[in-house]
């Protein structure tokens, strides 16, 4: 079995054989210069106030990885939640954007720079079990796409006294974001994204907290 390895985020690829091993590692997504933007960081699951969860605080950030300003007008969420970006939306150079459910709460809860656009309400919410995001452009062509989860690859295994395992992410309900690691290789990996560290509610519009170019190699089989 040939794979294709990346070597700490990406930047150099080897072609070993591996058979002997069973091991293979994630190449970097690549996207054109048209449609680079990210999905790179998601609060899906806000801790509960008094029982009820606050829907309203959730949000999914891009961020442009390229030295060029995007056009949006026209992009949207397809898959998720639904939202379709106005004429004229840009992101730019090495950027940040953030959509959100309900803005105005968002603003007031987190401290976002004021040159970071933050747009919205979105219809819908985001599962806490985990689902698809999907991103398509005006064409209708899928930009970007993440299947985060609470379990697996996205949360780590841990014991639960003389009951057993059960899997568990600060992301899931304990006030943290899941945030993209590495931009250069491929966010579609759980290996690649963690819940974020500091204060409650993540780091939207900000350099994720996780965020690393040493990124270990991701172990698909």
């Amino acid at each position: 079995m040939t794979c294709e390895i990346t070597l700490l985020g990406g930047l150099r690829r080897l072609s070993w054989v591996l058979a002997l091993l069973g091991l293979c590692w994630a190449a970097p997504k690549h996207a054109s210069a048209q449609d680079a933007v990210l999905i790179h960081e998601i609060y899906y699951h806000p801790p509960a106030v008094d029982r009820v969860e606050p829907v309203e605080e959730e949000f999914i950030e891009l961020f442009n990885p390229t030295d060029t300003e995007l056009d949006l007008s026209g992009y949207a969420f397809t898959r998720g939640v639904r939202f379709t970006f106005p004429n004229g939306t840009a992101v730019g150079a090495q950027g940040y954007m953030v959509i959100s459910a309900a803005p105005s709460t968002l603003l007031e809860k987190a401290m976002i720079p004021i040159s970071v656009p933050v747009l919205g309400p979105w219809q819908g919410t985001l599962s806490n079990a985990g689902e698809e995001i999907r991103l398509v452009n005006a064409r209708g062509e899928t930009v970007d796409s993440v299947r985060y989860a609470d379990q697996g690859d996205w949360a780590e295994r841990r014991a639960t006294g003389n009951v057993g395992w059960e899997w568990k992410t600060s992301a899931d309900g304990l006030g943290r974001s899941l945030e993209l690691r590495d931009v250069t290789v491929s966010n579609e990996w759980g290996q690649n994204w963690d819940s974020s560290l500091g204060i409650e509610g993540g780091t939207p519009g900000l350099l994720n907290s996780r965020s690393t170019d040493d990124l270990p190699p991701v172990i698909l089989n």
